[in-house]
């Protein structure tokens, strides 16, 4: 769940650059004149702050449950023979 927010914060990260880049193109003129550029890129700031350590939490979640199921079907493996993937414990006979 906490990678589609990621993903979700990332893709609407990337069309705000869009519009502050090119606002003649993809904003309105009343738009324009309601906004400051300190404030937008401010938002960016803590948009991409919040995304990064979303994403980083994921990465290092998804690093410690796949060791600890590895080495918990390794360990499985060696006690009682049995394997949850033959593919994973062909090397430790």
């Amino acid at each position: 769940m906490s990678g589609v927010i990621a993903l979700t914060i990332a893709i609407l990260r990337f069309l705000g650059v869009l519009a502050f880049h090119s606002p003649e193109y993809l904003t309105t003129p009343q738009l324009r004149k309601r906004y400051d550029a300190a404030v937008i890129r401010n938002i960016m700031l803590v948009a991409l702050a919040v995304a990064g350590g979303n994403s980083l939490v994921n990465i290092l979640i998804h690093r410690v449950v796949g060791f600890v199921l590895l080495a918990t079907n390794l360990l499985v493996h060696k006690f009682f023979g049995w394997c949850w993937r033959p593919s994973m414990c062909s090397g430790f006979q």
